[in-house]
């Protein structure tokens, strides 16, 4: 299915004058999600950008609005990094651009599930295309967040999805009020 959009991608970028390559192609389905409609929305935008000079990731940065996976990734990277201000940084922005906090808390569990599976596989000696087989996402949110992996050890990683149980558990049982700013 994939590998037919990327020459979707490719044939529809060549019709409207452009040019895009996999790599690109697969850059912008990182960033945009794999929204078929919004997908060729933002193929036709970028062409008519480009004005026939081939698609670059920096392209695809300036004009299309990122996916909020990206930026979840971002946040847990910066956590893993033990970067806590750009951490609050990118979660307040992620509140900013209208998230609600039960959204971003969903996909930060969901984000911190795949790097335990994925360190999990890599500690199996699991080659990475096995690997994007087996888990059936992006091949850049693996090849990404195999980087990412690296920054925690499976105790810690053990850990942290424990408290985010917790505080799951919390939340929907009431036992955690969540307010913002906005709430107050």
């Amino acid at each position: 299915c994939r590998a037919a959009w990327f020459r979707d991608a490719h044939s529809h970028t060549q019709k409207k004058g452009g040019h895009i390559t996999i790599k690109v192609a697969q850059f912008l389905l990182y960033q945009i999600g794999n929204n078929l409609w919004h997908l060729e929305n933002e193929l036709n935008k970028l062409c008519l950008y480009v004005e026939g000079r081939a698609i670059t990731e920096a392209d695809i940065t300036t004009l299309s609005k990122r996916n909020i996976q990206h930026s979840i990734f971002q946040l847990t990277d910066f956590i893993g990094q033990k970067r806590p201000q750009n951490a609050l940084k990118t979660l307040e922005e992620l509140q900013k651009s209208g998230e609600s906090l039960g959204f971003i808390f969903h996909m930060i569990i969901r984000q911190f599930r795949i790097i335990i599976q994925i360190a999990d596989l890599q500690s199996k000696q699991i080659n990475q295309q096995t690997i994007i087989k087996h888990l059936k996402i992006n091949p850049n949110v693996v090849i990404n967040t195999a980087r990412q992996a690296k920054n925690f050890q499976m105790p810690q990683l053990k850990k942290i999805y424990q408290k985010l149980l917790e505080i799951e558990i919390g939340t929907k049982t009431g036992a955690i009020k969540t307010t913002t700013a906005d709430d107050r």
